[in-house]
């Protein structure tokens, strides 16, 4: 069973529908089913986390026998947020179904925000790095490693999201932190999270921000180093209410002064965090997140340390993309448990 990028198009009048394997391409999400080999298939019972501090077994990066569909170039539209241009903006973002995806069924949700200056493919498309620390290294499909852990009952199948950290390329580029942060804010809790619901099997019963809030402890993020600031400053602050999972790998700085206001303010403050999640390497001294994990429990009742705020310092590694693989591999063994 070969992995589908792009297009399945569908023959309404036949009821049948048939696999363009080998064409890549925009998708809207409206249009997508799953081959008819994919039948409904019994998840694995949960095994208890595997958890690395160091390097994943190589055969985790090997292709699976049972394989998720990665669907690419899904778009939606936004507009600036922030300086109050109201002109669609063409966005897109990478979706993952896991094997045996039922669209009758109910996923919970991973999202993934990449690296500064990356886009929506860093994640699930771009091969990452893999440096090991006896000097060799392999090159990691992320959606191998996410097709071994379901398979291997490791995690709950689930959808993951790759959505573009930018407005546009001008933000990319410039990276102003006074429109990039609040715009994610907007976009994330607007348009990206709604679409989602709209168009796939999640556990929201509508796209509002009531029914979102309400299934929001089937919503996670998984941020890397720009990624991980983005999920602090864009949905951990003022978005708590749509998502109740979080991993900060390399990035983040969660004070009192930064997140407390704005719980305060918007009313979150005794929402549960069911985990937060920090990873650093040995060598980072980027992000690193340790201080957080040592000082989040003594300003806020939300965090009791070991429960829900865990810390991994991974051995022998820096700012890199082992980290980013590694916290992958972590989190999603931890998250909706």
């Amino acid at each position: 069973m070969h992995r589908i990028f792009g297009i399945v198009l569908i023959f309404i009048g036949l009821g049948l529908f048939s696999p363009l394997g080998s064409l890549l391409g925009d998708a809207s999400a409206s249009s997508l089913s799953l081959p008819l080999t994919q039948a409904l298939t019994t998840p694995q019972p949960l095994r208890e986390p595997e958890l690395t501090d160091c390097v994943i077994d190589p055969s985790f990066f090997e292709p699976a026998s049972e394989q998720g569909t990665l669907i690419r170039g899904v778009y939606y539209a936004t507009q600036d947020y922030v300086y109050g241009d109201v002109d669609a903006y063409e966005k897109y973002m990478q979706v993952y179904l896991p094997y045996g995806y039922d669209e009758n069924g109910h996923y919970d949700v991973l999202f993934l925000l990449h690296v500064r200056q990356q886009y929506n493919d860093y994640w699930l498309t771009t091969p990452h790095y893999y440096m090991r620390p006896d000097g060799s290294a392999v090159s990691v499909d992320a959606v191998n490693l996410l097709d071994n852990l379901i398979e291997r009952g490791l995690c709950k199948p689930m959808i993951v999201v790759a959505p573009d950290g930018y407005l546009s390329e001008t933000y990319r580029w410039e990276h102003r932190s006074e429109q990039v942060y609040p715009q994610f804010a907007e976009e994330f809790a607007r348009d990206i999270l709604p679409f989602v619901a709209e168009h796939y099997a999640t556990w929201a019963e509508g796209s509002d921000r009531a029914s979102l809030a309400a299934a929001r402890e089937h919503f996670g993020l998984l941020g890397a180093s720009f990624g991980a600031f983005e999920i602090e400053l864009s949905v951990l602050g003022p978005n708590l209410d749509l998502a109740a999972w979080y991993a900060l790998a390399g990035g983040g700085d969660l004070t009192y002064d930064e997140l407390f206001p704005q719980w305060v303010n918007r009313g979150t403050l005794e929402l549960p965090i069911r985990l937060l999640y920090l990873i650093e390497g040995e060598y980072d001294d980027i992000g690193p997140v340790e201080g957080s994990y040592l000082t989040l429990p003594y300003w806020s009742e939300k965090f009791t340390r070991d429960e829900n705020l865990r810390f991994t310092r991974l051995r022998e590694t820096g700012h890199e993309e082992r980290a980013w693989v590694n916290a992958l591999y972590n989190t999603a063994q931890l998250f909706f448990r």
